[in-house]
């Protein structure tokens, strides 16, 4: 089957997402992708004028095609860890994270008793950190874990950032060598609720006391062949945006 510009567009997408092409630096040559990928020059400026139209590069004189920075995009989780897996590194550009807090908590909220497969009250552990980008928070990050799999790793135990998180590897590899369990990423459904206080001070939003404060919120559930471990959740800051991975 020929080489489409969609084809194109979403390998570089996938470059640029992580971070193969950091922002500031160029695309390959037009001449080079026509090699690479052996399509017309027609193809190529096509598959590179549909990430223009993304806002992911900008065609500049003398330069071609360079990589922008997106300081209101922000990464989700599920998005994150298959980046690290694809060998990409842990944090975008400009980002960092902070405020990480590990507890184990009795758990009350039905939705997540559900989610877990848990009963009322059960011992989980709550594990949660904030991310910044360009200087400004952007996400508050949430994972709520089932017994077996901070059994299974306890470094999820400490309230600080988990490192080794590179060449591929996250903690939920550390969690499959160390079972044989292998885990599934269910779908990330985005809804829309107010924030809370404690998300509004973490992500640095100014509002009247008592204001209702809208923010999209991503959650996805993650098994293993045993049934849920993790519930993983991303609140995003008002006024940024989440980019779903293409093709």
């Amino acid at each position: 089957m020929a080489t489409t510009a969609r084809d194109i567009a979403a390998h570089y997408r996938r470059v640029v997402t992580d971070e193969q092409i950091r922002p500031g630096e160029r695309l390959p040559t037009l001449r080079a992708t026509c090699e690479q990928f052996g399509v017309a020059n027609t193809t190529a400026l096509r598959a590179y004028k549909m990430l223009e139209a993304e806002g992911l590069v900008s065609a500049e004189p003398r330069q071609g095609y360079v990589v922008l920075a997106r300081p209101s995009v922000v990464t989700t989780g599920a998005q994150r860890v298959k980046r690290i897996q694809r060998g990409g590194p842990n944090y975008s550009h400009a980002e960092t994270s902070r405020d990480h807090v590990a507890a184990l908590r009795s758990c009350a909220d039905p939705d997540i008793c559900r989610e877990l497969g848990v009963e009322p009250h059960s011992e989980i552990l709550f594990r949660r950190r904030t991310f910044v980008q360009h200087g400004r928070p952007s996400t508050v990050a949430i994972n709520v874990i089932a017994p077996r799999m901070w059994a299974a790793v306890p470094e999820l135990l400490e309230s600080a950032r988990i490192t080794g998180q590179t060449g591929g590897e996250t903690w939920l590899d550390w969690y499959r060598q160390r079972t044989g369990r292998e885990l599934t990423q269910g779908p990330e459904m985005a809804a829309a609720r107010i924030a809370s206080t404690d998300e509004l001070i973490a992500l640095e939003v100014d509002a009247p006391d008592g204001a209702a404060v809208p923010v999209l919120v991503l959650r996805s559930v993650w098994h293993d062949d045993e049934g849920p471990v993790m519930v993983w959740e991303d609140t995003l800051r008002p006024g940024v945006w989440h980019v779903t991975e293409g093709p």
